[in-house]
């Protein structure tokens, strides 16, 4: 089953967010809440993640590109389970690198959820935005040749 949809939830006080009922059984049981290479968090199932991470696991250590990559991706995942309420509980690390407010915009991306701060998922969409990566356009270059 493909990801895909694009929904809006409030994010409660504690960090907490409704993972709508289309997407929570392509999730699966368990999944990998991590950072986005934009501002925004990626879900990724176990499976997807587990194919990534292998991919990620390969490269040189000899190339910086490879190893910021590893310390990115590394240092942001956090495992995750829906509670019994349908939510997720998403840490203050990751809520500040996603620049997360009170409404988040859960968009289904094929074989991954992105979680965006609604406000800059409007943004992203409209015709005259120009976009600012998490990263530069330069590293996603060198990380797109090291085939991840």
């Amino acid at each position: 089953m493909r990801l895909t949809g694009e929904y809006f939830h409030s994010i409660d006080s504690k960090g907490r967010l409704v993972i709508p009922n289309d997407l929570k059984e392509s999730l699966g049981e368990r999944f990998y809440l991590v950072k986005g290479l934009e501002k925004c968090l990626t879900v990724y199932p176990e499976s997807k993640w587990n194919e990534l991470i292998q991919k990620i696991e390969s490269l040189p250590i000899s190339n910086i590109y490879a190893r910021s990559l590893q310390r990115f991706f590394g240092s942001g995942a956090r495992e995750c389970q829906i509670d019994p309420q349908g939510r997720i509980s998403i840490p203050t690390s990751l809520r500040e690198h996603a620049m997360l407010k009170k409404k988040a915009a859960i968009v289904g991306v094929f074989n991954k959820i992105e979680i965006w701060d609604a406000d800059m998922w409007e943004k992203t969409c409209s015709n005259d935005y120009k976009g600012e990566s998490a990263m530069s356009e330069e590293f996603i270059q060198h990380i797109t040749q090291l085939g991840v």
